[in-house]
């Protein structure tokens, strides 16, 4: 295993001499079951903030920012301007009840919503636009930037200065479990101030896929 949030949360267990388990992986869907359930501890992995997660589930001090735009199959020329998306004629590929169907319900109600079930992988997402069954989706820019730099000219940002929201990534933690969350707020504060979590990111994470702050959202 390697990543950003691995070398993040490996700092974390030195730190407070604890071993992390990595026991389960987990969709979207599951999360808050499996944390609430008590089957699993925390989602270490990353998860943003959002009030729709919040009403079950507590979240850690951000670990960094993710910013989300809309993408596009690489050949698409139809589009100008953002607003371009709020029309019947536009499929955007959503997921239920997850961020890219927030997002499509939000700020562009009129496209036609092509949803798929909330358990599906990002990886599907993306196929409805290389089949043609959707025209648009709304995505985060380091998961995107990573598929982009493996398959090139298959996918493109359609508006890469417009940002469509900026989203807190942290971990997510039982309500309850209030130790918990203090014992890592206090590991993240410590990580960011000795730069481990700087250096995680400039490791593995793509120039641009990740911000400091809630400042690039236009």
């Amino acid at each position: 295993m390697s990543g950003v949030l691995y070398d993040i949360m490996m700092e974390l267990g030195r730190l407070n001499q604890i071993k992390i388990d990595w026991s389960e992986e987990l969709t979207w869907a599951t999360v808050s079951t499996a944390i609430g359930t008590g089957r699993v501890d925390a989602m270490c992995s990353g998860m943003w903030i959002d009030t729709q997660n919040g009403a079950y589930l507590a979240f850690s001090d951000p670990f960094y920012f993710n910013s989300v735009s809309a993408y596009g199959r690489a050949n698409e020329t139809r589009f100008t301007k953002l607003e371009d998306l709020n029309n019947a004629t536009v499929r955007v590929a959503t997921r239920d009840g997850g961020t890219p169907a927030i997002i499509a319900r939000q700020d562009f109600p009129q496209a036609t919503v092509v949803s798929l079930p909330s358990g599906i992988s990002e990886g599907e997402l993306v196929e409805q636009l290389l089949t043609n069954k959707a025209d648009v989706f709304f995505y985060g820019d380091d998961t995107l930037m990573d598929f982009m730099s493996k398959n090139p000219g298959k996918l493109k940002p359609l508006f890469s200065e417009k940002k469509l929201r900026i989203y807190a990534l942290a971990i997510a933690l039982p309500m309850q479990d209030v130790g918990m969350k203090n014992m890592i707020n206090n590991s993240i504060s410590e990580m960011k101030g000795s730069k481990v979590i700087e250096r995680a990111l400039k490791t593995h994470a793509l120039p641009g896929s990740w911000v400091n702050d809630m400042s690039g959202l236009n």
